[in-house]
């Protein structure tokens, strides 16, 4: 598993693949919390640290960040189960 990680030459050749996965799950999530924040959040996440961000937002980003993780891995080609993608996506997304 740690060769199929790895973002420099793979055996398997898909590290631009899974550089992209990242990239979108960053960008994807974001502007999800972004979104689910501004149109239905309600309830404040930590109002002494960051008084506009909401748990709503912060569960819709998650969520966009796990369904990028599993479109990524099957559209990208990457030689891992999809739910592996998608699990990646959520840790990407809450890190």
């Amino acid at each position: 598993l740690s060769n199929a990680l790895s973002f420099t030459s793979t055996p398997t050749g898909k590290g631009l693949g899974w550089l992209l996965l990242a990239i979108l799950v960053t960008w994807l999530s974001d502007t999800a919390a972004y979104l689910v924040g501004r149109s239905v959040g309600k309830t404040p996440l930590l109002p002494r640290v960051s008084p506009r961000k909401t748990v709503e937002g912060a569960l819709g980003g998650i969520v966009a960040a796990g369904l990028t993780g599993l479109i990524c891995t099957l559209a990208f080609g990457l030689h891992v189960h999809p739910l592996t993608g998608l699990l990646v996506g959520v840790v990407l997304g809450v890190v």
